[in-house]
């Protein structure tokens, strides 16, 4: 439930019913400026930390696009905010502008200062639509809503992981509420599963029907229909009130009244059905649970072991309290030094109270990333400071880090890991990432003491990994027989190279360009660690490569990462079949920033897809062998569908090859191509 500033007496009444108890302190520093200040018993504090005192967790901040609540505005507030200890809730109010691509750069904005938004509330009252006159229902109907609001939550996800929020008012008013909610989801725009919450606004002086009893009805209406949490995002009781007729009249007009109201509306989200009204997080087994149920998940011994040991580790965090660590300094100045020299020595051990993490390696293919998932979503709420990415990005993101702090240090040297590692671990207390490999020396000596170090302050980490933990640093795959889920292959992949699947192909790229109204770009510049990319074609969310602008030049793992960042959907042409000379060039065939980033792939080839690492695409797998014969048998392939290679000889390869192959099956499913590519 969001409640006003004027209501703070109600926060540490309602702390044990609620889930979120709120506050939009979005004119808090104006009011400031203006020379108000703030008191708690006394004595002058900040208003965030008041509220946080008196049993509110949650602040609500409005941004528009200009004008007092602009973004720089909104960005300095938030950092009050998180430093307070509070979830931070965003309240976009929308101008003439790009949805998708504003509401990404907002939210890369907040997260980019350490203050990530927890709930994303995607316009303010939109019963009658948003940006008008595109999105104005009375005029142009509910469709094009539901696709700007498809677009804005799709630009969200694509800078980080916000919860959803669709705010309307007159709460109350059960038909206004349906005839929206009825009619917005449609399909290949806005869908259910992207929602979250449903927010609405209740004042008792607008209209005659705003009543208790009507909110009650309407509430319960709303969550036994589309069976989403629901928050009271906005309300309101005065304390005087004069040419106003309110609904309640039984309730005084006084600050006790104010808490009659507030209680009275607690009690209504209490009463509904499910507990949609508090909105109490699913445990990792409780997920696990539900999406075995739906039927999105087949269930697997294994993997429910597994799980059971991420609920315990999720119960252990719930009363884990790591030590609070400063920031390092930003500049090399005398007052800086000093001040890193107040920081202290770095702790040579682990708390004794951190949960010990996990570190999960199997096959290709067996769930490890989902499950890892499915733990980091369900993470209690209170835990802010958490992190989950990719071992490709994060490495990138640590080499960076080395590299400026080696810089920063200067002449005088030092030992750069351990300033990185503090900065990390004051971002991140949870740290999950995917895709454990250690393959290159340099990183292995980084991550050796990065690791102890982040563990010493106290950071709790949960890993995937391909490898065993003593094979990390070898060339030996282990290999274990796990279940794979069947899944329907989509028409993605074109092959061969004829002119009506070249034409056909170039038809699609044409149908998805023209979604963004805007021409196609050729050769659009990328710019990663100051050097260029070129794409051949391209819009804002669309792009096409030829395989040799992709692998036939030398690309980094950045490159690949920022062009799956920049696009949601790609489309590769011209894809040969490979054989020992072309050896190199397979190497470069580089999925895993698509996959990882859920990006939506096309690919023309010369030989099916499956085939293009093989020798001999028309062999039966006489040839194969035995260790190519459990890969194959690992990832539901047979050897018929892949064909014979003797192109890749050692284990690291074999192993590269499994991935390859798995990532293909999975990014050629129908699920995926119905879910994936940010448009």
């Amino acid at each position: 439930m969001f409640v006003l500033p004027f209501l703070l007496l109600s926060f540490s009444w309602l702390a044990s019913a609620l889930m979120y108890k709120a506050a939009d302190i979005s004119s808090l520093a104006l009011v400031e400026k203006a020379g108000i200040k703030y008191t708690d018993g006394g004595k002058v504090t900040p208003f965030e930390t008041i509220i946080h005192n008196h049993g509110a967790n949650t602040v609500r901040i409005r941004v528009w696009t200009t004008g007092d609540y602009n973004l720089q505005y909104g960005l300095a507030l938030a950092k009050r905010v998180k430093a307070a200890g509070l979830t931070l809730v965003v309240d976009l109010h929308y101008s003439d502008t790009s949805l998708r691509r504003y509401t990404k750069d907002v939210v890369t904005s907040f997260s980019s200062q350490g203050t990530p938004i927890d709930i994303l509330q995607v316009g303010n009252e939109i019963n009658g639509g948003l940006l008008w006159p595109v999105g104005q229902i009375s005029s142009k109907g509910i469709n094009p809503v539901s696709q700007l609001l498809h677009s804005a939550i799709n630009g969200a996800k694509a800078a980080g992981s916000p919860k959803i929020l669709i705010h309307l008012a007159n709460g109350w008013d059960w038909s206004g509420l349906n005839s929206f909610f009825g009619k917005v989801f449609i399909q290949g725009a806005l869908t259910a599963d992207q929602v979250d919450f449903i927010g609405v606004s209740f004042y008792p002086f607008y209209d005659s029907g705003a009543t208790l009893a009507a909110l009650k009805s309407s509430l319960t209406n709303l969550a036994n229909t589309y069976k989403k949490p629901i928050v009271v995002a906005e309300t309101d009781w005065p304390v005087t009130c004069t040419g106003a007729k309110l609904t309640e009249p039984s309730i005084a007009v006084s600050t006790s009244g104010q808490q009659t109201w507030v209680g009275d509306i607690k009690n209504v989200l209490t009463a509904l059905p499910n507990g949609l009204g508090q909105e109490r997080p699913n445990s990792p087994l409780e997920q696990y649970y539900k999406l075995v149920e739906s039927g999105t998940l087949r269930g697997d011994d294994h993997q429910e072991r597994i799980i059971g040991k991420l609920q315990r580790l999720h119960d252990d965090l719930l009363h884990y309290e790591p030590h609070n660590i400063a920031h390092t300094p930003a500049s090399n100045s005398l007052i800086s030094r000093l001040f890193t020299r107040q920081l202290g020595a770095a702790p040579v051990t682990a708390p004794t109270n951190a949960p010990k993490g996990l570190y999960l390696y199997g096959d290709v293919g067996t769930g490890k990333t989902m499950l890892m998932d499915l733990f980091y979503h369900t993470l209690p709420p209170h835990i802010k400071r958490k992190r989950r990415v990719h071992f490709h990005a994060f490495m990138i993101d640590v080499h960076k880090r080395v590299h400026a702090m080696k810089a920063k240090l200067g002449a005088r040297g030092g030992d750069p890991i351990e300033p990185v590692a503090r900065d990390l671990a004051q971002e991140a207390y949870v740290l999950c990432f995917d895709e454990f490999q250690v393959t290159d020396i340099a990183d292995a000596m980084i991550l050796r003491q990065l690791f102890e170090k982040l563990m010493n302050f106290g950071v709790v980490c949960v890993i995937t990994s391909n490898r065993h933990p003593d094979e990390l640093y070898k060339n030996g795959i282990q290999r274990q027989n796990y279940r794979r889920i069947p899944r329907t292959l989509s028409h993605v992949y074109y092959d061969p190279l004829t002119p009506e699947n070249q034409a056909e192909f170039e038809k699609l790229f044409k149908a998805f360009a023209s979604h963004d109204n805007e021409p196609i770009t050729r050769n659009r510049k990328l710019h990663v660690w100051g050097r260029e990319v070129a794409v051949p074609q391209s819009t804002p969310t669309v792009a096409k490569f030829g395989f040799l602008d992709l692998c036939g030049k030398p690309m980094s793992a950045a490159d690949y990462i920022e062009i799956t960042k920049t696009f949601g959907t790609i489309f590769v042409t011209d894809v040969p079949k490979m054989g020992l000379s072309q050896k190199d060039m397979a190497r470069e065939y580089h999925f895993c920033s698509c996959y990882e980033s859920k990006t939506k792939l096309f690919i023309s080839s010369e030989v099916p897809i499956f085939q293009i690492f093989s020798s001999d695409p028309n062999a039966k797998g006489e040839d194969i062998s035995d260790h190519m014969r459990s890969v194959m048998d690992d990832l539901g392939l047979s050897s018929d569908i892949i064909g014979a290679s003797s192109m890749f000889t050692g284990d690291e390869e074999l192993f590269a090859f499994a991935r390859c192959c798995s990532r293909l099956v999975q990014m050629g499913s129908k699920e995926w191509a119905e879910t994936a590519g940010v448009q």
